[in-house]
């Protein structure tokens, strides 16, 4: 199941996309290219993201947030390992 076009605060537009109950993945647009801070209360440790077909390896904090940096215009896909 999916829910797309959530638009945020700080000029993101978010896709939502999830199994059994389960986020399974996040695409971000980044309309401003302003740093992307998220908490995630799934339990996760870590997750992967993906931006012009490159992935790298994120690590949540101690309190379940992460922040990165995005360019204007880009997508950037979030995939809950």
């Amino acid at each position: 199941m999916n829910i797309t076009g959530l638009f945020t605060r700080t000029s993101h537009a978010v896709d939502i996309h999830w199994d059994n109950a389960k986020i399974t993945k996040l695409r971000i647009l980044s309309l401003r290219g302003e740093d992307c801070k998220l908490k995630i209360m799934t339990g996760r440790k870590t997750l992967m993201l993906t931006e012009n077909d490159e992935s790298r390896q994120l690590t949540l904090d101690a309190d379940s947030t992460v922040v990165f940096a995005m360019k204007q215009q880009s997508f950037y896909t979030l995939t809950f390992c």
